[in-house]
């Protein structure tokens, strides 16, 4: 649909971490946006706030300048999102111009939860659809935002996602990542590293 600004606004049916693909054929130099929210306004606009602009003063944002020698197919590299608007494009978009890939670690499915209680079965879904798109080779605190991989959240989470995923792997990798950090630390490195950039 079109947002008040004029903007196009593509709901990917849930709240993921994923990365946009298009694939579009334009005039040579048309210059696509694609902002990514978390959050839709009332309006159908994309709330941006909670993606760290408070903090940052930065939406995120993606742009590809099409070459204009027909069909063309490209994605981000590197970096995930959420809803996206699309703006720039020299006509209307058709849906299967955009499609998403979800994107996390990959991982084993453990175990399997199903009981009588729809409502419950549906909260498990989204649990898992949450751990896994907080799951980028360090088990990350928001998929949005920071995408940090603070202790006290992997802690909290570690036998939820135990039950659900063999994540042996995963943890053993996150465990040498902390102590990686952690003999840096003691070498000096930080201390090193600050007098280099000063």
């Amino acid at each position: 649909w079109k947002d008040p600004s004029g903007n196009w606004i593509f709901d990917f049916g849930g709240n993921i971490a994923g990365v946009p693909q298009i694939t579009v054929d334009q005039p040579k130099g048309t210059h696509l946006k694609m902002r990514m929210g978390e959050l839709l306004r009332e309006d159908g606009s994309i709330e941006y706030n909670t993606t760290g602009v408070f903090a940052t003063g930065v939406v995120q944002t993606d742009e590809y300048i099409c070459a204009g020698n027909g069909r063309e197919v490209w994605n981000p590299r590197f970096t995930y999102h959420g809803y996206l608007e699309l703006s720039g494009m020299a006509a209307e978009p058709e849906l299967d111009w955009i499609k998403t890939i979800v994107v996390h670690t990959d991982v084993n499915k453990r175990g399997e939860f199903e009981c009588s209680d729809e409502q419950i079965n549906k909260l498990h879904e989204l649990a898992v659809r949450t751990m896994l798109n907080n799951t980028h080779g360090l088990p990350t605190d928001c998929p949005h935002r920071e995408r940090c991989g603070w202790l006290g959240d992997a802690h909290t989470v570690a036998p939820f996602e135990n039950y659900n995923f063999d994540l042996n792997n995963f943890w053993m990798k996150y465990m040498e990542d902390i102590r990686s950090i952690r003999f840096f630390r003691m070498k000096g490195g930080l201390r090193k590293r600050r007098a280099i950039s000063n």
